[in-house]
Protein backbone atom coordinates (compact mmCIF):
# COMPACT_ATOMS: atom_id res chain seq x y z
CA UNK A 1 0.00 0.00 0.00
CA UNK A 2 1.25 3.64 -0.83
CA UNK A 3 1.83 6.03 1.28
CA UNK A 4 1.42 9.83 0.53
CA UNK A 5 1.50 12.83 3.44
CA UNK A 6 2.04 16.36 4.33
CA UNK A 7 1.67 18.22 7.58
CA UNK A 8 1.93 21.92 8.96
CA UNK A 9 2.49 23.05 12.95
CA UNK A 10 -1.05 22.22 13.81
CA UNK A 11 -1.98 18.39 11.63
CA UNK A 12 -0.59 15.70 9.84
CA UNK A 13 -2.52 13.85 6.92
CA UNK A 14 -1.49 10.41 5.67
CA UNK A 15 -3.50 9.33 2.25
CA UNK A 16 -3.22 5.00 1.94
CA UNK A 17 -3.31 3.64 -1.65
CA UNK A 18 -5.24 0.97 -1.22
CA UNK A 19 -7.36 -0.81 -4.70
CA UNK A 20 -8.90 1.99 -6.24
CA UNK A 21 -9.69 3.32 -2.93
CA UNK A 22 -7.93 6.08 -0.74
CA UNK A 23 -7.56 6.18 3.29
CA UNK A 24 -7.16 9.57 4.79
CA UNK A 25 -5.57 9.76 7.98
CA UNK A 26 -5.42 12.63 10.66
CA UNK A 27 -3.49 13.71 13.55
CA UNK A 28 -3.48 16.72 15.51
CA UNK A 29 0.13 18.06 16.45
CA UNK A 30 -0.22 19.85 19.31
CA UNK A 31 -2.62 21.08 21.80
CA UNK A 32 -3.21 24.46 20.53
CA UNK A 33 -4.16 22.67 17.43
CA UNK A 34 -6.95 20.65 19.56
CA UNK A 35 -8.91 23.70 20.90
CA UNK A 36 -12.31 24.46 19.64
CA UNK A 37 -11.31 21.32 16.48
CA UNK A 38 -14.45 20.91 14.49
CA UNK A 39 -13.13 18.45 11.80
CA UNK A 40 -11.86 18.74 8.89
CA UNK A 41 -13.43 19.72 5.63
CA UNK A 42 -12.10 17.47 2.04
CA UNK A 43 -11.90 18.59 -0.96
CA UNK A 44 -10.69 16.10 -3.71
CA UNK A 45 -9.43 17.35 -7.55
CA UNK A 46 -9.86 13.94 -9.62
CA UNK A 47 -7.45 14.02 -12.54
CA UNK A 48 -9.31 15.55 -15.41
CA UNK A 49 -12.68 16.82 -13.30
CA UNK A 50 -13.32 19.53 -11.59
CA UNK A 51 -12.79 19.61 -7.66
CA UNK A 52 -15.24 19.01 -5.40
CA UNK A 53 -15.69 18.99 -1.72
CA UNK A 54 -16.41 15.22 0.01
CA UNK A 55 -20.66 14.33 1.53
CA UNK A 56 -20.64 14.36 4.95
CA UNK A 57 -23.65 11.98 6.38
CA UNK A 58 -24.16 14.29 9.72
CA UNK A 59 -24.43 18.02 9.53
CA UNK A 60 -25.43 20.80 12.02
CA UNK A 61 -28.43 21.00 13.52
CA UNK A 62 -28.43 24.36 12.58
CA UNK A 63 -26.23 25.29 10.00
CA UNK A 64 -26.97 28.72 9.54
CA UNK A 65 -25.68 29.14 12.70
CA UNK A 66 -22.22 28.41 11.79
CA UNK A 67 -19.71 30.14 8.77
CA UNK A 68 -20.76 28.56 6.04
CA UNK A 69 -20.32 28.73 2.21
CA UNK A 70 -23.61 28.59 0.26
CA UNK A 71 -23.00 27.55 -2.74
CA UNK A 72 -21.91 24.29 -1.65
CA UNK A 73 -24.45 22.02 0.07
CA UNK A 74 -25.20 21.92 3.51
CA UNK A 75 -23.72 18.13 3.85
CA UNK A 76 -20.76 18.93 1.83
CA UNK A 77 -17.65 18.84 4.26
CA UNK A 78 -17.25 22.71 3.37
CA UNK A 79 -19.94 23.24 6.11
CA UNK A 80 -20.10 19.76 7.60
CA UNK A 81 -16.67 19.12 8.48
CA UNK A 82 -15.90 15.05 8.92
CA UNK A 83 -15.97 14.64 12.93
CA UNK A 84 -13.40 11.48 12.44
CA UNK A 85 -9.85 11.03 12.13
CA UNK A 86 -10.05 9.20 8.89
CA UNK A 87 -12.06 8.90 6.07
CA UNK A 88 -12.18 6.10 3.07
CA UNK A 89 -12.68 8.29 -0.67
CA UNK A 90 -13.96 5.59 -3.06
CA UNK A 91 -14.10 7.46 -6.48
CA UNK A 92 -17.61 6.38 -7.78
CA UNK A 93 -19.54 6.78 -4.63
CA UNK A 94 -20.58 10.36 -4.70
CA UNK A 95 -19.74 12.49 -6.89
CA UNK A 96 -18.64 10.39 -10.32
CA UNK A 97 -21.28 8.11 -10.80
CA UNK A 98 -20.63 4.54 -12.24
CA UNK A 99 -17.31 5.37 -14.08
CA UNK A 100 -14.80 7.18 -11.77
CA UNK A 101 -11.35 7.75 -13.10
CA UNK A 102 -8.06 7.13 -12.57
CA UNK A 103 -4.88 8.62 -12.04
CA UNK A 104 -3.22 11.17 -9.96
CA UNK A 105 -5.83 12.85 -7.10
CA UNK A 106 -5.39 15.72 -5.40
CA UNK A 107 -6.85 15.95 -1.48
CA UNK A 108 -7.10 18.86 0.54
CA UNK A 109 -7.51 18.97 3.97
CA UNK A 110 -8.13 21.85 6.21
CA UNK A 111 -9.04 21.58 10.11
CA UNK A 112 -12.02 23.32 10.81
CA UNK A 113 -12.47 25.21 14.49
CA UNK A 114 -15.99 26.36 16.81
CA UNK A 115 -14.98 29.89 18.51
CA UNK A 116 -15.75 30.29 22.08
CA UNK A 117 -19.18 30.34 21.70
CA UNK A 118 -19.46 26.84 19.52
CA UNK A 119 -19.77 28.03 15.91
CA UNK A 120 -17.73 27.18 13.76
CA UNK A 121 -15.70 29.57 12.35
CA UNK A 122 -14.95 30.59 8.53
CA UNK A 123 -12.99 28.25 6.21
CA UNK A 124 -8.93 29.54 6.56
CA UNK A 125 -7.20 28.45 3.55
CA UNK A 126 -3.73 28.88 5.68
CA UNK A 127 -4.41 26.08 7.62
CA UNK A 128 -4.94 23.24 4.36
CA UNK A 129 -2.59 20.80 3.58
CA UNK A 130 -2.49 18.66 0.06
CA UNK A 131 -1.54 15.04 -0.48
CA UNK A 132 -1.51 13.55 -4.27
CA UNK A 133 -2.42 9.57 -4.58
CA UNK A 134 -2.35 8.04 -8.09
CA UNK A 135 -4.98 6.10 -7.65
CA UNK A 136 -5.55 3.00 -9.55
CA UNK A 137 -7.15 -0.62 -9.39
CA UNK A 138 -4.58 -2.73 -8.01
CA UNK A 139 -3.88 -5.32 -10.54
CA UNK A 140 -1.31 -7.69 -8.72
CA UNK A 141 -4.50 -8.81 -6.14
CA UNK A 142 -6.91 -8.94 -8.81
CA UNK A 143 -4.28 -11.45 -10.68
CA UNK A 144 -3.95 -13.41 -7.41
CA UNK A 145 -7.66 -13.42 -7.10
CA UNK A 146 -7.49 -14.75 -10.55
CA UNK A 147 -4.97 -17.48 -10.23
CA UNK A 148 -6.90 -19.17 -6.92
CA UNK A 149 -9.85 -18.63 -8.64
CA UNK A 150 -8.73 -21.14 -11.43
CA UNK A 151 -7.11 -23.18 -9.47
CA UNK A 152 -10.20 -23.73 -7.17
CA UNK A 153 -12.57 -24.51 -10.16
CA UNK A 154 -10.06 -27.06 -11.22
CA UNK A 155 -10.34 -28.87 -8.13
Amino acid sequence: MAVAGAKNDAVSIAAHRGDAKTLLAFDVLTDSAKKGLAGFTIKVKPPTREAYYLINDLQFEHPDQHARDPSEAENSTMNAPIHKFRWLHVPGQDHQGLSPEFGDYTYTVTPRYFNETNKMVAFEAGLSLDVIVRLAPNRDNRRALTISITYLNRR
